[in-house]
């Protein structure tokens, strides 16, 4: 279904709709990973700091397309 490109077109508009009325930007979300980035930083090495920012790295990552894995073998 995901290959209809009616069912797709149908797809993205309907979040750029809902994107729109929450006023969500790309900007703005990658500003506010990039916060949550620095705090956990300024936090030390405390689990839950390392853990967040770990996970910041990660989604940082795959917007840049930094995270993409390949098969061995």
């Amino acid at each position: 279904m995901m290959r209809d490109p009616e069912v797709t077109k149908l797809i993205v508009d309907k979040m750029e709709s809902i994107f729109k009325k929450l006023d969500v930007t790309a900007e703005a979300v990658i500003e506010d990973i990039v916060k949550a980035r620095e705090s956990a930083i300024e936090a030390g090495n405390i689990a839950w700091a390392v853990s967040a920012r770990l996970k910041c790295d990660e989604l940082l990552g795959k917007h840049l397309g930094m995270l993409k894995w390949r098969r061995v073998g």
